[in-house]
């Protein structure tokens, strides 16, 4: 039997270039992808708190034209069919892999109200859309300033947030993962739909009364990510009529996700708040307009029935809901003067995190490439005693009704809106962000405690807005 031979100083010098040459790999391999540590730093607010509340506190209601009216109101509205690319992907799921729409369910628009009080004016925008995308909303702010003269503060952009929209809408990776590949041809239609629908809003000015109310459906919805946990049920309501009667048109909104078609449906449709702007505009012989409310962990609950298809449960729904609205339209008080203001509110967000659970995370490197965004900006119009909230994310139905109760006792109504024209993922309540969920550890990006500081920032820009002075936050 042979003895094993030794190994020789070149075969030793390869095992060391080789083991050498595997640790740098894995080094690499950490440094690029991952995983690093989560830090521990969770009872720290995020810096844009301080800096956006200074930036408050330095601001006054009269530079905002806070109860500054100049006669009576008007109002006008617009709506622009989207005509789509085709091909085109639709948004909403992975699991679609990019596939794009076959035909339509439901045509899709994007609709705008104009208000004006005479000194200020508030363009609120209801679009059929996922989500409202920067690469629309910045090239719109910019033509509404320029061609129409409206100020980035003075417009709410929101999104039904339904699941059966468009794609091509975002480009980089995490874009393709949810709305397909780009298309610049998509982005360029977009851009201008909610340039038409602006434009024929202001072209309908006309005199106008509002009214504003609510209504609750908590049998429509229900918490996904914490089965006992609270729901935002809350349905807001703006009415627009001329002085002789008829409507003009009409604004209401949900949280409650539209994903009722699910993956498998590959027709463009505006799922359940299609159905319900359908039986509104039947009720009142005019435009309504969908605004996605606080969606953050918020999932629809139909009615029960015998539903011959996915379709037949989205019209049920909105049916429903629409239902709720119309048994409140005998009741509104409508006046003919109201004070509009608005508020937009830059913030340099804290670096982003993708966790892999509440240890782990990608690496700094890999998750900047994938989520570049560095700034967003929350923002607020008041339309009387509303206060309509814009928010860059899918906004927690339960801050949501944090933000609400903070305003009711004071007599004004607070409408948390997601999608406002930047995307950074999910804003939840503080207390769950170590829930190992979808929600809380791969769709929230920016945390720690981002729910709590964009809360306390709304709160206070409402106050401002409405001259409520923080001494009188309950």
């Amino acid at each position: 039997m042979n003895a094993p031979q030794s190994p020789t100083p070149t075969s030793r010098r390869r095992l060391r270039r080789g083991m050498l040459a595997l640790g740098l790999l894995i080094a690499l391999w950490i440094l690029l992808i991952g995983p690093w540590p989560v830090p521990s730093n969770s009872d720290r607010s995020p810096a844009f708190l301080e800096q956006t509340l200074a930036e408050l506190a330095a601001t006054t209601p009269e530079t905002l034209g806070v109860d500054q009216i100049n006669g009576s109101l008007q109002g006008g509205i617009g709506t622009a069919v989207l005509s789509l690319p085709d091909p085109a992907p639709l948004a909403g799921y992975g699991d679609r892999k990019g596939a794009a729409y076959r035909g339509y369910r439901d045509p899709l628009s994007v609709k705008s109200l104009l208000l004006d009080d005479g000194a200020d004016q508030v363009l609120l925008f209801a679009a059929d859309l996922l989500i409202v995308p920067p690469t629309v909303a910045v090239p719109v702010h910019a033509r509404l300033k320029d061609e129409l003269g409206i100020q980035p503060h003075q417009v709410l952009f929101t999104a039904s947030h339904t699941h059966s929209g468009p794609g091509g809408f975002a480009p980089g990776l995490v874009g393709s993962l949810f709305a397909g590949d780009f298309n610049p041809a998509v982005v360029d239609a977009l851009v201008q739909a909610f340039i038409d629908a602006a434009q024929a809003a202001q072209a309908d000015l006309q005199p106008v009364e509002i009214a504003t109310d609510g209504t609750a459906a908590p049998d429509l919805i229900r918490n996904r990510l914490v089965p006992d946990g609270e729901v935002r049920p809350h349905i807001p309501i703006l009415a627009v009529r001329s002085p002789s009667g008829p409507y003009v048109a009409l604004v209401t909104g949900f949280s409650a996700h539209p994903t009722l078609l699910g993956p498998d449906n590959l027709a463009l449709s505006g799922d359940y708040p299609a159905a319900l702007e359908r039986a509104l505009e039947a009720e009142i012989d005019a435009p309504a307009l969908f605004l996605g409310g606080a969606v953050g962990s918020m999932a629809p609950d139909p009615p029960e029935g015998d539903f011959s298809s996915r379709a037949a449960r989205a019209e049920a729904m909105g049916r429903s809901l629409a239902e709720k609205v119309i048994q409140k339209l005998p009741e509104l008080v409508f006046t003919s003067t109201a004070d509009l203001a608005g508020l937009r509110l830059p913030i340099q967000l804290p670096n982003p995190q993708v966790r892999l659970n509440s240890r782990w995370r990608l690496s700094p490197i890999l998750t900047r490439f994938l989520l570049p965004t560095r700034t967003a900006a929350l923002n607020a119009l008041r339309i009387g005693d509303q206060v309509w909230f814009g928010t860059p994310c899918d906004f927690s139905g339960e801050l949501a009704n944090d933000l609400a109760l903070a305003f009711e006792p004071l007599g004004v109504q607070a409408v948390a809106c997601s999608f406002n024209g930047e995307y950074i993922g999910y804003v939840l309540p503080d207390e769950y962000r170590e829930l190992q969920s979808y929600e809380s550890m791969a769709m929230s990006w920016y945390g720690p405690r981002i729910g709590s500081a964009f809360t306390r920032i709304l709160t206070e820009a409402g106050h401002l807005l409405t001259r409520l002075p923080a001494a009188q936050q309950p």
